[in-house]
């Protein structure tokens, strides 16, 4: 009869172990895989805010293109206007000039797209800010509940807490960083004063 208690009771003690070894195995490894995540979601996000400034500076580069084109071709043509009619222009009591002179002008649609470009950019990063910010609140909660609480700390869980809260800090503006320190929000200034 002991040697069955003894057998019970070894097997109750087996049982324990091998379920405490699981749950730490898996609880390991579901925080690698949670930590691996929010490391790829960063790099998503700087990949796209990379992406979405080079876009916006090239875009602005054309549009200054186009300006300085435009004012090259009005150059062109008043140089054009001066050597046909001279520095004082024509001087003929009656004129019936039909002139056929290019033009350019900046194409409001290319601010348009900027315009696009610019909100696009903008939602894009946000819709991956908040995937970042909902990766780090899931891990959160895995280490701040039970057992995770526990087992994940006696695992070296977060591996770099430092880094971490950094990462999973958002990029915000300025003035939501000022409303949020003050407690006051302002108006957006749509144009500048004065």
């Amino acid at each position: 009869m002991n040697k069955l208690i003894g057998i019970v009771v070894g097997l109750g003690l087996l049982g324990v172990i091998v379920v405490g070894g699981i749950m730490l195995i898996t609880s390991y490894n579901s925080a690698v895989r949670t930590e691996n995540a929010i490391d790829a979601r960063v790099a998503q996000n700087q990949n796209i805010y990379s992406t979405y400034g080079s876009k916006l500076q090239e875009m602005a580069q054309v549009a200054d293109l186009a300006v300085a084109d435009q004012e090259r071709l009005q150059r062109t043509v008043i140089d054009m206007l001066s050597a046909r009619y001279g520095a004082e222009g024509s001087q003929a009591a009656f004129q019936w000039i039909q002139e056929q002179n290019p033009t350019a002008t900046v194409d409001g649609e290319l601010y348009r797209q900027i315009t696009q470009v610019v909100e696009a950019g903008r939602n894009e990063f946000k819709n991956a800010q908040t995937g970042l910010i909902d990766s780090c609140n899931q891990y959160r909660n895995q280490r701040e509940t039970f057992p995770g609480v526990m087992v994940l700390s006696v695992l070296g869980f977060p591996r770099d807490a430092v880094a971490l809260e950094k990462k999973c800090t958002p990029i915000l503006t300025a003035e939501t960083l000022k409303a949020y320190e003050t407690g006051v929000d302002a108006p957006i200034q749509m144009r500048p004063r004065g």
